[in-house]
């Protein structure tokens, strides 16, 4: 119940806050967004400014903060940015309206618009480079119904998914938000999401079968969800929630969504969560762009060129049709670069046609977006000139079809619109006055009456002889003639007094009216208010104009950040020297010279030294798997991932950095490599590690391509060898797909011998005085060692220390019984889970082991502080005989 100390202003406030009790209630009051009671102090804290109070209830202050409206957007962004939801509730009548209900009577406001960070359409509050998903998750017996929408841009996808691939899909989008049925927050917590992420619960009901279908069948004017395609139930529900959102926030407004595409897992190259953040595709480990694959080949020009660039890293394509299509439209434009080259300064022209028309389908367009519009079609126009549809690949020319149907749009935006319209409607003076005489007849009116003021100005002069005598103008008297305070006696006299109206006295000056000026200024305001009467006429019929092909205009605007997209690939691999590889069905991995393309980039910026190219060959039935040994620092991982790069690049149709490249379409890239603990789940590194080997294994298929690095390294020395081993073994016998697999086990390197498709490769090094060079070049062959101690000086470990640490090294590789895989491989069933040993070798085995631990064991027990010399030297003495007596 309301309070009956309320004022009915905060009554009204509290009334339309219970209907949006999870948002910050923006409510207008004049120039101002004001917040009270808990959304003030919520508001004001995330915002960083003045929290105060106006009025009391229940004998308690009231808290309020407020901002200005004509600033409003930075605010929103900031409350946005932190999670939090507003809602905007604007005056629907003017103060004077309300009078003449009562003299007290409240204005009426209501809330237009609810904003949450997966519903952004203006420009200020949106990344122009990414999409801004709102992503709807309905459960049923362990499957998951998915559809997301980014409302800015109009597209709007659904798919079915089992737990890891909606994961993966998480991963890939990045959501802003998420919507989820009503009491599975809880279970949608353990889904380890970004923690930016706003998660909305909807009631059960807006997940509903029939509810949804028959949302769904209203929001696009259809008789059945199969005109679309063949959607599973889970999908279509998930859509029906996300839609009914759409209701919810827009308050009425109907968003300009695509039909829905149905995202299909088999079309693209999967990427697990794991592997996408390791590799650093669209953003690093510490979260940003720059350092990425995506923000080092970057070269597009327009807001949507770069939104599908991302796409398609995210998705390479698995359709060989699809791939070759793409590698043709960027070999065209390698071969035409002068065409290029223009076309590129066209798209540097081109702004982002997509979320104007979003911003126009929900009333929130500005006369800006008509600009964007009719500047996207010029683009088109000059694209279709430049690139002739006679001899150019099918692709293109389906891109430059897009282009048509647009002229009389085109021609009225061009005459109509001034080269440079506003943001907002109030300011007006964005119709040109020579496209409409009604227009240019009352703007001549305008400027007249501007004159006539300047003319009455110089009249009123001579009547008072009052020099400093101005006409201006103000929102509360209108316009009004100012003087001097220290020239108000002349305004005294009689032939004066007649003529003017006093009507304001401030600290400084005077101020008067008269009737003419008063007539005067009614004709020119009258000629203002019918001028930008006329002019929002147009506007509304412009956009009922554009809404009518919006699909159309949609299909153009994917078309143009096509042409970036393709245009800027071939920038890239002109500029950078990268070549066309051959993709084909086969199992294929054949890569000469290949580069990984950030560090490459990072070293010509740095002015560092050359990237070392590497060759990896990885056919099947030769050598499908590599064995890589070497020091750390050397440039292991750098090697993995720069394959897996390459064959991403590959996939998404580009050129790739190497001289020469054939790779058979992989299904699935797994990245093994770096891991950190999960603390708030209570894993370690090496659970973490076991983890994601363990879903790799599990999902991998023949046609995956695997990187590993450092297998079994989180745990006991014999443990992560073992672990290492079966999984290689595993990797060769049942999976039997291409892999890469560091380690620094040397032990691993036997098994080259005994598994065919094995090889084993390293990464040189050159020692000079007791020092390693890296040459970061991988060749056949095997490490005879690690390096660690090296790599460790290097790093600026204290010199005592690592002295030591040679010292305890030479110790151990000398008594330090070694798994002798020669012996168990040589016994190794292949196809078979069990190894057999025989029990002669079996007793050597463990005799052995006995033997070096009770000379370990000695050693170990030495106190080296107080011994002499002499005794030291007979206890080695007796040590090295100890050992050759075991060998």
């Amino acid at each position: 119940m309301v309070s009956t100390s309320l004022t009915p202003m905060m009554s009204q406030f509290l009334k339309i806050k219970s209907q949006y009790s999870d948002a910050l209630l923006f409510y207008r009051m004049g120039d101002f967004y004001e917040m009270f009671f808990e959304d003030a102090k919520i508001a004001a804290e995330a915002l960083n400014i003045t929290l105060t109070k106006r009025g009391k209830h229940n004998g308690q202050d009231i808290p309020m903060c407020g901002v200005p409206c004509h600033s409003s957007e930075n605010y929103l962004l900031n409350l946005i940015r932190k999670g939090h939801k507003v809602a905007v509730c604007e005056q629907l009548e003017t103060p004077e309206e309300a009078k003449k209900r009562g003299y007290k009577s409240v204005v009426n406001r209501d809330v237009i618009r609810l904003i949450t960070p997966g519903t952004l359409t203006d420009e200020g509050l949106l990344n122009e480079f990414h999409n801004n998903f709102l992503l709807s998750i309905v459960e049923n017996k362990g499957a998951y119904g998915v559809s997301w929408a980014d409302i800015s841009t109009g597209e709007f996808y659904c798919s079915v998914l089992n737990s890891e691939s909606l994961l993966s899909l998480i991963s890939r989008i990045n959501p802003s938000e998420i919507l989820i049925p009503s009491g599975y927050e809880e279970k949608f917590r353990n889904f380890n999401l970004n923690k930016n992420v706003v998660i909305s619960a909807l009631p059960l009901q807006n997940f509903d079968h029939s509810f949804s279908k028959k949302r769904f069948e209203q929001y696009f004017s259809v008789k059945s969800t199969s005109i679309f395609g063949d959607f599973d139930i889970n999908e279509v529900n998930a859509m029906g929630a996300l839609l009914s959102y759409l209701e919810i926030t827009q308050c009425g407004q109907t968003v300009l969504l695509t039909p829905p595409k149905k995202d299909t897992e088999s079309l693209y190259l999967k990427i697990d969560a794991a592997s996408r953040k390791s590799l650093e595709i669209t953003q690093t480990l510490d979260g940003n762009i720059n350092g990425s694959l995506l923000g080092t080949i970057n070269k597009t020009l327009t807001g949507g060129g770069t939104r599908l660039l991302k796409d398609r890293l995210n998705c390479p394509s698995t359709n060989l049709i699809e791939i070759t299509e793409r590698q043709a439209a960027v070999k065209f434009f390698i071969k035409n670069q002068s065409v290029m080259s223009r076309l590129r300064e066209v798209l540097k022209q081109t702004p982002d046609m997509q979320r104007s028309l979003s911003r126009l389908g929900l009333s929130r367009g500005s006369p800006k977006d008509l600009g964007s519009i009719r500047n996207c079609l010029r683009s088109t126009k000059k694209i279709n000139d430049l690139i002739s549809r006679e001899k150019i690949p099918l692709f293109i020319y389906q891109l430059l079809k897009s282009f048509d149907g647009f002229t009389n749009v085109l021609t009225n935006l061009n005459s109509a619109l001034i080269e440079t319209p506003p943001l907002s409607l109030k300011e007006g003076d964005y119709i040109c006055s020579e496209y409409s005489p009604g227009l240019k007849h009352l703007r001549e009116l305008k400027k007249n009456a501007r004159n006539l003021i300047a003319e009455l100005q110089m009249k009123y002069i001579k009547i008072t002889t009052i020099n400093s005598l101005k006409i201006k103008y103000n929102n509360i008297l209108g316009y009004f003639v100012e003087i001097p305070i220290s020239q108000s006696e002349k305004m005294k006299c009689q032939s004066v007094s007649e003529t003017f109206i006093h009507r304001q006295t401030t600290t400084n000056s005077s101020r008067f009216s008269t009737i003419e000026l008063s007539n005067m200024a009614s004709d020119l305001i009258n000629a203002q208010e019918k001028s930008k009467e006329l002019e929002l006429s147009y506007f509304e019929e412009f956009v009922s104009s554009i809404l009518k092909v919006s699909n159309d205009l949609n299909s153009a605007a994917r078309s143009l950040s096509a042409f970036d997209f393709y245009s800027s690939l071939s920038f890239l691999s002109i500029s950078e020297d990268w070549q066309q590889p051959i993709v084909d069905q086969s199992k294929t991995f054949e890569i000469k010279q290949g580069r990984h393309p950030v560090v490459e980039a990072s070293l010509k910026n740095s002015a560092s030294d050359q990237f070392i190219a590497n060759n990896c060959d990885l056919s099947t039935n030769e050598n499908s798997i590599l064995l890589i040994t070497g020091p750390n620092m050397a440039g292991k991982s750098t090697f993995l991932r720069q394959n897996a790069l390459i064959t991403i690049l590959a996939q998404i149709g580009s050129y790739v950095p190497a001289t020469k490249a054939h790779i058979g379409v992989v299904d699935q890239i797994f990245s093994r490599v770096g891991a950190s603990d999960d603390l708030a789940k209570g894993h370690s590194t090496f659970m973490i590690e076991m983890i994601e080997t363990a879903g790799i294994l599990e999902k991998a298929t023949e046609s995956s391509l695997i990187i590993m690095d450092e297998i079994g390294r989180g745990t006991a020395t014999y443990d992560g060898l073992s672990i290492a081993w079966a999984t290689l073994e595993h990797l060769h016998n049942e999976i039997k797909c291409r892999t890469l697999f560091a380690t620094h086990y040397h032990e691993l390197t036997q098994l080259e011998s005994t598994f065919q498709n094995i090889k084993n490769a390293k990464v040189a090094i050159r020692e000079w005085n007791d020092e390693i060079i890296f040459l970061h070049e991988v060749k056949f062959g095997t490490a005879d060692k690690s390096y660690g101690i090296q790599v460790a000086k290097i790093a600026g470990l204290p010199k005592n220390v690592t002295k030591r640490a040679n010292v305890i090294l030479e110790k151990l590789e000398g008594i330090t019984n070694k798994v002798e895989i020669s012996a168990i491989t040589n016994k190794v069933k292949l196809g078979n889970d069990n190894l057999t040993f025989n029990n002669a070798n079996d007793e050597y085995l463990k005799k052995k082991t006995e033997e070096s631990l009770k000379v370990f064991d000695m050693l170990s027990k030495l106190d080296t502080d107080d011994i002499t010399p002499k005794e030291a030297f007979n206890i080695l003495n007796d040590t090295v005989l100890s050992i050759r007596s075991i060998n």
